[in-house]
């Protein structure tokens, strides 16, 4: 299968995996880090339960409350105090929840390279929302550290946050570095040279050190060395680009519709410079008009068409790849091939969830809707998965309350029953062909 560049936005699997990797908070031996870096390669299902290693309990990852506790908690535990850890956990979901409601659910970017969709939402969307709250941090708990670690004027490749925090921690605390390991009970000679390493940022501090650091730089009693020491250590792991973007943001207020009206832009301007293909028009009219009438020779015409649409993606370098995987499901739940929908379904919703929020809400009803027909259980437990994490409620808003012996669970499977015969009615399964006597027949006779 042809491999295409990546389009849309960036899953949220693999942010949440970036920022596990840069918060230091879940180590790699840990029975989460395995279920995160998992959903990051699309391995496991975004809802699993994630074990926790304290008391051996699962907690569900649904809206991913479980990941946030769990780092919260880990927080909380080694860098900072429990408000410390409340305050910055809820700032990181509110960052997911802006993420998927303002932006992937609401602006297209599937004619926009993912590598593209970052170079406009980092700096506009991430970093000034950083930049607020570090600086909110910095007035309610600060050190004074934010500025250096952050320094405007400065070429933040130069800048080694790390390194930045230890000096400046000792500055605070104004003994030499002779005296901190005295203080810490550890003699001299066994530590300075560390000490000077790493304030010069000629040794990088490793987790293994993390606690003799905290020893020789008294953050075991004051949190909140502790806490900006962690935050200079996912400052390091951002890169110079990144902290850059952050600090030109410093002093700035965060403004939402000023954040999204430059992708709002580049969206526009893609779609219009993108033209619909013939071949999909033809694959519309032919699969998705329930005022179709089946006639000889349609399902030779969708397989012919369906392979101009692909070449069409192929010569577009994988445009819109998500609606060649559509198509190609319906002509087959069309040609009773259920099981061979479920997989092109499958391809579809993958593709199309980051990149184009109408398309990806229909497929997935479409899919869903196929999968409960079928009793194709896993499928249909992923795809409800995937709807409830892009906020998108298995059954739609119903105007009226549920009757007195009806739940959500059989509200949801009458919804997907209906949803089957709407998107996939009986007229168009290419079994039911309308010969041309029997359309004149039926025109006779009235049948």
């Amino acid at each position: 299968m042809t491999t295409y560049p990546s389009y849309g936005y960036a899953a949220v699997e693999s942010l949440v995996l970036a920022f596990v990797q840069a918060s230091y908070l879940i180590p790699k031996d840990h029975p989460a880090y395995t279920d995160i870096r998992q959903l990051a390669e699309g391995k496991r299902r975004f809802f699993a339960s994630l074990e926790r290693e304290r008391d051996g309990k699962k907690s569900n990852a649904k809206d991913l409350p479980a990941l946030a506790n769990l780092m919260k908690v880990e927080l909380a535990r080694e860098w900072a105090t429990s408000e410390m850890a409340e305050e910055v956990a809820r700032r990181l979901a509110r960052y997911i929840t802006s993420y998927l409601q303002d932006f992937v659910r609401a602006i297209s970017a599937a004619n926009i390279l993912t590598s593209r969709v970052q170079d406009v939402l980092r700096p506009t969307f991430f970093a000034q929302q950083i930049a607020v709250d570090l600086s909110w941090l910095e007035q309610k708990w600060g050190i004074g550290l934010l500025p250096r670690l952050l320094p405007k004027e400065a070429d933040q490749a130069l800048v080694k946050p790390i390194a930045v925090a230890l000096r400046w921690i000792r500055k605070v605390e104004g003994p030499s570095a002779a005296e901190a390991a005295r203080k810490a009970g550890l003699p001299p000679e066994d530590v300075i040279d560390n000490m000077h390493r790493w304030e010069s940022g000629s040794q990088k501090t490793r987790r293994d050190s993390f606690a003799r650091i905290k020893e020789l730089y008294g953050m075991n009693e004051a949190p909140r060395y502790r806490f900006w020491f962690w935050i200079a250590l996912v400052l390091d792991a951002a890169g110079p680009a990144f902290r850059q973007e952050i600090a030109a943001c410093l002093g700035r207020g965060f403004d939402l519709d000023s954040a999204r009206a430059p992708f709002i832009q580049l969206s526009n301007s893609c779609i219009t410079e993108t033209s619909t293909p013939e071949a999909f028009l033809v694959l519309d009219r032919l699969l998705c008009r329930q005022s179709t009438t089946r006639a000889p020779g349609d399902r030779d015409k969708a397989i012919a068409t369906l392979e101009e649409l692909r070449q069409f993606v192929a010569d577009s370098n994988g445009v819109c790849e998500y609606q060649v995987h559509a198509m190609e499901a319906r002509i087959a739940v069309f040609s009773d091939q259920p099981e061979m929908a479920r997989e092109s379904y499958r391809r579809a919703v993958a593709l199309s969830r980051y990149a184009e929020p109408t398309s990806a809400e229909r497929i997935l009803r479409e899919f869903a809707a196929l999968c409960a027909h079928e009793s194709y259980a896993i499928p249909l437990k992923n795809a409800t998965d995937t709807q409830w994490l892009f906020g998108l409620h298995p059954v739609q808003i119903r105007r009226m309350p549920l009757e007195d012996d009806e739940t959500p669970a059989n509200a949801t499977d009458t919804k997907r029953c209906f949803d089957y015969y709407r998107y996939f009615p009986r007229q168009l399964f290419f079994s039911r062909t309308v010969l041309p006597q029997d359309s004149a027949f039926e025109t006779c006779t009235g049948v």
